[in-house]
Order: C-alpha cells, then sequence, then structure tokens
C-alpha cells in the first residue's frame, strides 16, 4: 500500500470514527443478523410506501414489536445520556435520614426500563411521521438500523450539550445527608469487620458498598492510610473468568450462536493486551470498629498522571493483611499458546 493509499484510509477511518463518536455503529455492528422471518416483510413494505398514514403506522408498531429488544443498548445510550442531579444521592442521604421512602434497588430498575421502553418508543413514533422508506424488503433492516442510529445520535448530542444548572442543595440538607453518611459509614464497617472475623452477618446491597469504598477515597488521609505494592501483571484471583469465559464473551464482543475456538482465542488475546496497558499498584487500608477489631479492606488502582487514580475495590474485608493479599496473584499471560487459552476456557466452563 503506498504512503498516498495509508493516508486516504487513515483519513476515512478518521471519519468513521467521528460520525459514530457515540458507538452506536459498534452496538448495532455486535447485534445477530437482522431476522426478516419475525416479520411480513412483504406487507409491511406495501404500508411503508403506502400513502395512507394508517397502514404505515401498522407497519412501523410491528417493526417495534419485532425489534425493540435488538435497540435495548441504544435506549440504554440514550438514558445514559441525559444530565443527572449530581446531588441527588445527597438528597437521598438527606431523605433516608429523615426516615423517608426512597426507591429501592428493583424500583430503580424498573424506572430504567421503562425509560429505555419510552427512549424506544419515542423513535418507532418519529418514524410514524418520516418519509423515508425501504427500497426493497432486503433493504428493511438497514433502513430501520439506520434510522435508529441516525435519531438515538441526535437525542444523545441533544441530551449531552444541553445546558442544565442544578441548584446546590440548602446547607442543612448537605450536613444532615453527611451525618447520614457517616453514621452509615461505621455500620458498614462494624459488618464488614464482623464478616472478616467469620460472624454471620448481612452484608449491604452493592450501591451501599461502593459509595463506602468511594468514600474513603475522598478522605483526606486516604493516601496516607493506604499500604502500596507494585506489579506489572497483577490479577485478582478468580478474575481469569473475566477473561477466558464464554459468559463475559456474551456481554460485549459476540452472540453466543457465534462462539467458537477462534474468537475465543482473539477475545482473550485482546482481553490480556489490555491488562498489562496499565501498571497496577495494590493497597490495603487497615479500618477498626467501636470494639477496638481491626480489619483491612482494599484493591489495586492505577496511576492515570492527572492527580487520580482509577480505584478497583475488592468488596469484602480481611482479617489480616496476609489473607488481603491471597486475593491477588501474579500471572504470566503475556505467552500463553492458543492450546493453553483454550484450556483455561474449558476449565471455566466446568
Amino acid at each position: 500500500m503506498t504512503k498516498e493509499n495509508e493516508l486516504n484510509e487513515l483519513h476515512k477511518q478518521i471519519i468513521e470514527d467521528f460520525i459514530d463518536l457515540n458507538g452506536l455503529d459498534s452496538i448495532v455492528d455486535k447485534q445477530p443478523k437482522f431476522n426478516l422471518n419475525k416479520i411480513n416483510s412483504k406487507e409491511v413494505l406495501a404500508k411503508l410506501t403506502s400513502d395512507d398514514m394508517k397502514l404505515r403506522k401498522k407497519a412501523i408498531s410491528s417493526l417495534f414489536e419485532a425489534y425493540r429488544d435488538r435497540y435495548l443498548e441504544i435506549g440504554q445510550e440514550i438514558d445514559d445520556s441525559i444530565q443527572r442531579n449530581p446531588f441527588e444521592s445527597t438528597w437521598d442521604a438527606y431523605n433516608k435520614f429523615m426516615g423517608r421512602e426512597v426507591p429501592s434497588d428493583e424500583q430503580k430498575a424498573t424506572q430504567l426500563e421503562a425509560r429505555i421502553s419510552a427512549a424506544l418508543k419515542d423513535i418507532f413514533k418519529s418514524l410514524e411521521k418520516d418519509k423515508t422508506k425501504p427500497a426493497s424488503e432486503k433493504e428493511i433492516g438497514v433502513w430501520l438500523d439506520d434510522y435508529v442510529k441516525k435519531y438515538a445520535n441526535e437525542e444523545i448530542d441533544k441530551n449531552r450539550y444541553s445546558e442544565v444548572h442544578w441548584g446546590m442543595p440548602p446547607e442543612y440538607v448537605l450536613d444532615i445527608a453527611e451525618k447520614y453518611h457517616k453514621t452509615n459509614d461505621l455500620i458498614i464497617t462494624d459488618v464488614l469487620i464482623g464478616s472478616a472475623y467469620g460472624r454471620k452477618v448481612a452484608l449491604p446491597d452493592n450501591e451501599s458498598l461502593d459509595l463506602f469504598y468511594t468514600r474513603q477515597e475522598y478522605r483526606d488521609d486516604y493516601i496516607l492510610r493506604r499500604e502500596t505494592e507494585k506489579y506489572e501483571d497483577i490479577l485478582i484471583s478468580g478474575c481469569d473468568e473475566d477473561i477466558f469465559s464464554d459468559q463475559a464473551m456474551l456481554e460485549d464482543f459476540c452472540e453466543a450462536e457465534e462462539i467458537n475456538d477462534e474468537l475465543r482465542i482473539e477475545y482473550a488475546e485482546k482481553k490480556i493486551e489490555s491488562l498489562y496497558e496499565w501498571k497496577h499498584s495494590v493497597f490495603s487500608i487497615k479500618i477498626k470498629n467501636d470494639k477496638n477489631e481491626v480489619a483491612y479492606i482494599g484493591g489495586t488502582f492505577q496511576e492515570n498522571g492527572q492527580g487520580e487514580d482509577t480505584v478497583n475495590w475488592i468488596f469484602g474485608a480481611f482479617k489480616t493483611e496476609d489473607e488481603f493479599k491471597k486475593c491477588f496473584e501474579s500471572d504470566d499471560l503475556s505467552d500463553l499458546s492458543d492450546e493453553e487459552i483454550l484450556k483455561r476456557f474449558k476449565k471455566n466452563r466446568k
């Protein structure tokens, strides 16, 4: 390939990446092949090309019912782009402290599903009034994919770049929210230490734990309290299941019917390559309850060179630092053969 051709290809790729800044092309590309057997494509095409608005609405309705699941991830992207009140957790903490009811995790999940469904309905509703139509039955899939991506990109950009001003909660709300968090931190600390000592305790939900660990990062003495150790290729024990796992592949790489040994090797090599892009540091922090019992929490962090770390916490606590360190293993994955990669996949399927 000549230098000029290389530059042309690079320019083409830059344009494609710019057009797909929101990543919707890649979301659609990883979906199963568009299955026209889910609809009567001849009838749908006839209704779409008709001048009768009622017939077009019926066609769009049948497309929505048949293919809405294909675009769920795009609906999620639209919802994620909506600017949320940055003080929502503060108000939640205040309301909890005041004994007021806040949405449960189940209710939040139901609300999210409803928002995603509404976002997709909006897309198809707009398609009813749109004048475009596929050129043939075979083109229905490409036509629908392109319209959904175009509409979603416009919605995402509108949501992300619209100017929203959030009012700071009153000082008394901030004070009460902080009191709630401090009380909750003490409760979670005691529960984690109880778990580390082998006592039967009810662990908090992941959202509460996530907030607890995040608050540790923002304590003034966070840097001073943590004990660190650097590794080039650190893995949390059991994390190889995130690399050598068919289930992990289904999350962001391919569909179940596409999985084969060639794809397993490709997926594992990409995951391993990403592991070696960063130097990981392991850290532990001592916590203590009102009984003067001590345990350790911690995880890994990556220094990003911008004054902040990307921290990955291990959810749980450990009675000693040695027990904590057992969560980690140094494993050289850089020279694994294809056969060894497939062996690890096989091991994780047992």
